[in-house]
């Protein structure tokens, strides 16, 4: 299916995309020039928050890590609806958006972030680029989950009255140009409760669009699917949007494989 053949009622309501790089310690210096070049492109919202992670150091090979913490500063820049926005770090910056259209010009607007950092602090090396969709399974009266994935998403039926389950997939991909091998990563939540988000994410700066605010509590389903590439490439715009594209070319293939025809006629 192609994105000139979007679905009219496509199930994504959170989308990621991610680029590392060589850390900038110096990142809170370039923060108000970034933000700035942002801002007359259309996200003129800004926040800073830290937040103290924790991590192990090894002083020397033959003794244990040594637990300690580490204070992070993350600047949140977003659009004035709060659907669309980027995230800012000393090693990467996100562009999220809970109002996805198609592919095309959601890696325009990363470029945009990725073009401030090139100009401004000037990273050395990209060493990851990942991509992450999140679509929401919500059936309606008289439908199961079930209806709307492959057959192999399926489950097993134990006659038991089920809380939750998390079927999780790894795969390694063929993309390009530069990297050749991406890892797919494929997670199937089955819930009951309000449309969330994974428990490994919280996003901070877009809120969720109407459309996808559960009201009531239900039984649904979400297709999780994050794909990456970790290397060395050069901060090229042209590499880096070439890359993207790549990696969502096989999420797209992917998530086609995931979904039954009932699914596809239901958000055609």
């Amino acid at each position: 299916m192609s994105d000139s053949n979007r679905m009219s009622n496509a199930p994504v309501y959170y989308v990621l995309a991610q680029i590392k790089f060589t850390p900038v310690k110096a990142m809170k210096k370039y923060v108000d020039d970034i933000q700035d070049a942002l801002r007359l492109q259309g996200y003129p919202l800004f926040e800073s928050r830290e937040s103290t992670q924790l991590k192990f150091e090894f002083n020397t090979p033959t003794e244990p890590a040594q637990p300690s913490f580490e204070t992070a500063q993350h600047w949140y820049i977003s659009n004035l609806n709060r659907t669309s926005g980027f995230v800012l770090g000393n090693d990467f910056i996100t562009f999220h958006t809970t109002e996805y259209d198609t592919h095309q010009p959601f890696i325009k607007e990363l470029m945009k972030g990725l073009a401030a950092v090139i100009e401004y602090p000037k990273p050395a090396l990209v060493t990851r680029l990942g991509l992450r969709y999140l679509d929401a399974v919500l059936p309606e009266n008289g439908e199961t989950i079930e209806q709307y994935l492959c057959e192999g998403l399926h489950g097993i039926d134990l006659d038991l009255n089920q809380i939750q389950a998390v079927n999780e997939l790894v795969f390694q991909t063929k993309v390009g140009p530069i990297i050749d091998n991406g890892f797919l990563v494929t997670r199937l939540h089955k819930m009951h409760g309000q449309l969330g988000f994974p428990p490994d994410m919280v996003p901070i700066g877009v809120d969720m669009i109407p459309r996808f605010r559960t009201e009531h509590v239900l039984w649904h389903g979400i297709i999780d699917t994050d794909h990456y590439v970790e290397g060395s490439l050069p901060p090229a715009i042209d590499l880096i949007e070439e890359h993207f594209t790549s990696l969502h070319s096989v999420i797209k293939g992917t998530f086609n494989k995931m979904i039954s025809q009932y699914a596809i006629d239901k958000w055609a």
